[in-house]
């Protein structure tokens, strides 16, 4: 099987098409204050925000209006979640880094507050999967970024 879909992609671009409806990949991004869940939450290491950080490259900030250290959606065909985003310039331009480990994939109570919105783990589709060592694809997501309008409730 596996040698198959070898043969398959040798004739390939090596350019990943984009959906449109989905324009941004994001990655899983590491930082010093954060070790897997152990951080967010901690004020002398979140600065009390809470929010997990989400780096883009400032060309893609500025092309969809969005200022650094603001909150934004990102969505995925699966979910959405909240993330605090920052310029890097080192990233490639469509990428949207963020740090894993903030938040729960769900608040418990089935409603949707900032602390939930906050993970990763909502935009994993656990059906999306590799067929050879059945893990979830859980990077080279898909996903869309949206300011969150300020002001708006983040309940």
């Amino acid at each position: 099987m596996m040698m198959q879909e070898l043969r398959d992609l040798k004739g390939a671009s090596a350019q990943p098409s984009v959906d449109p409806a989905f324009p941004f990949t994001l990655v899983c991004r590491r930082a010093n204050a954060y070790m897997n869940s152990v951080g967010p939450g901690m004020k002398g290491l979140d600065k009390g925000d809470g929010h997990p950080p989400a780096a883009m490259h400032p060309s893609d900030l500025e092309a969809l209006g969005i200022a650094p250290d603001s909150l934004v959606t990102i969505g995925s065909r699966h979910a959405t979640m909240l993330a605090r985003v920052e310029a890097d310039d080192s990233l490639r331009v469509g990428l949207v880094a963020v740090v894993h480990g903030f938040g729960a994939s769900s608040s418990g109570d089935g409603k949707r507050n900032a602390v939930a919105s906050g993970s990763v783990t909502r935009l994993v589709n656990m059906d999306e999967y590799d067929p050879i060592s059945g893990i979830p694809r859980m990077s080279a997501l898909p996903v869309t970024v949206q300011a969150v309008p300020t002001g708006a409730a983040m309940a």
